[in-house]
């Protein structure tokens, strides 16, 4: 029986190829299910063959249940994936790329579900990967955005921090 009082959020990844893809169509639904899980966050940065998402892997990752898709390093590594960035809500990509950059996608995402809002924020580290802004500094902003934003400053915030180095982490 479901304790109402207690709102369950999963955060899976990486997703990795189309064994990762096997497991998210075939477990995630029933793990949703079984868990009562009522918000829930994949990370696919990986999912298509090892680097990036596409459009039809992320979609097959919202239809077995996910509320939002996180990037990392991967995301923009194939041109052809990133027409999804823009295209899709539901997935972002770092955060601290630059805005000058002229890159598609955000990187920062409220999502309301069950009376609830969910601010989702996505983050790449530095160390051992190609250097872009602050990610630290980045939270911070976004975090703060999201207090004066209408209808977020109450939301529940989720980071997806992606990153290689532990010391970072």
């Amino acid at each position: 029986m479901k304790n109402e009082n207690i709102l369950r959020v999963f955060l899976g990844g990486d997703v990795f190829g189309p064994v990762g893809m096997r497991c998210v169509r075939s477990l995630l639904p029933a793990f949703i299910e079984k868990e009562s899980v009522d918000f829930t966050i994949i990370n696919g940065e990986n999912a298509s063959s090892g680097i990036g998402v596409s459009e039809e892997d992320a979609r097959l990752i919202l239809a077995a249940g996910a509320d939002a898709i996180t990037g990392g390093n991967h995301t923009f590594e194939k041109r052809d994936y990133w027409t999804a960035l823009s295209s899709m809500p539901e997935l972002l990509r770092p955060a601290n790329y630059p805005p000058d950059a002229g890159l598609p996608g955000k990187g920062v995402a409220v999502f309301e579900k069950k009376g609830f809002a969910f601010a989702v924020i996505n983050l790449q580290g530095r160390e051992d990967m190609t250097a872009i802004d602050c990610p630290f500094h980045c939270a911070d902003a976004a975090l703060a955005a999201l207090a004066t934003e209408s209808g977020a400053g109450g939301a529940l915030v989720f980071v997806d921090f992606h990153a290689e180095s532990n010391q970072e982490k």
